[in-house]
């Protein structure tokens, strides 16, 4: 059985869908050559597209044209607004849903032909939440994928069932092993399970040490610290897990945090150099992904009934 599993990262998904375009130009639609898509957050939204059959060239370009939309701050007028800034979300879901509902429509989750699974943060009791065909066939796409992709202080929570949910990534940030846990549970034998997991360029730029070990509230939320430790570092011990449990047959690839255009990366940021640092990036992963294409290409699908 084989898995796409797919990091959260804002904008840095972009990566991630360079990389599946390429992927498609070597062994066709990504919807055929898995049986199992998972992702979280912003992974979520790219999953979704792999699973509904959305070709990643439109994907791409549905990135490159709304991202800088979709991370533009909600204006500010005067002082009043100034000070409600701190009490809603940074930014609108309006240009974000646009894209997610180009790729969702109006299907249901139990109407996909590809097994998708979606992560999110069930918030009045923080329960973590793995929306599947088989376990939400009911949920709506375009709701479970705009939930996985709030994240904290960025986007609107999401109601789902008259619950509010929020980024997946609070507690999955790489939802590699959820999705394993799911194969299983289908009846796959775990040495029949194979992996491609896609980080996000999450350890892009660099954090650096931090300049007062006495760190405060601001020193923890500039640059998006507190969270890109929080996804790191869950991201990096789910990768050994995986490699510990499957071996040869799961591979990681992700940006290499010292690639020229790092300083271009963030979560929020989706300008000319940001998707430049994106290409960059994915370019300079093409071997690996290349390696692991050509080491898949004969394995059988085994799509979960």
């Amino acid at each position: 059985m084989k898995i796409l599993s797919i990091s959260g990262g804002g904008f840095q998904a972009l990566y991630n869908v360079l990389l599946l375009e390429e992927l498609e130009r070597l062994t066709g639609p990504v919807k055929d050559s898995f049986d199992l898509f998972c992702g979280t957050s912003a992974g979520a939204i790219v999953a979704a597209a792999g699973a509904r059959g959305m070709p990643m060239a439109e994907l791409r370009a549905g990135f490159e044209q709304r991202g800088a939309e979709a991370f533009r701050r909600r204006s500010i007028a005067g002082p009043r607004d100034l000070w409600r800034m701190w009490g809603r979300s940074r930014y609108m879901a309006g240009p974000l849903a646009a894209l997610v509902e180009e790729i969702a429509g109006d299907a249901a989750l139990g109407e996909l032909e590809v097994p998708l699974a979606v992560t999110a943060t069930r918030l009045h009791d923080g329960a973590a939440v793995v929306f599947s065909n088989q376990t939400s066939p009911e949920a709506k796409l375009r709701d479970v994928v705009m939930a996985s992709a709030a994240a904290p202080t960025m986007f609107p929570a999401v109601p789902i069932n008259g619950q509010l949910h929020a980024d997946g990534a609070i507690f999955a940030n790489a939802p590699d092993l959820l999705a394993m846990e799911l194969a299983l549970r289908t009846g796959a034998g775990a040495d029949e399970i194979s992996m491609l997991s896609l980080g996000s360029m999450n350890a892009c730029p660099p954090m650096g040490e931090p300049g007062d070990p006495d760190m405060g509230v601001l020193d923890w939320l500039r640059g998006n610290r507190i969270f890109r430790t929080m996804i790191g570092a869950q991201a990096e011990v789910t990768s050994r897990l995986m490699k510990g449990l499957l071996g040869e047959r799961y591979t990681r690839i992700d940006a290499d945090p010292a690639f020229p255009l790092r300083g271009d990366v963030a979560l929020d940021r989706a300008d000319a150099k940001a998707i430049a640092a994106a290409r960059m990036a994915a370019s300079l992963s093409l071997p690996a992904l290349e390696a692991w294409a050509q080491a898949s290409r004969d394995e059988p699908l085994r799509r979960i009934a």
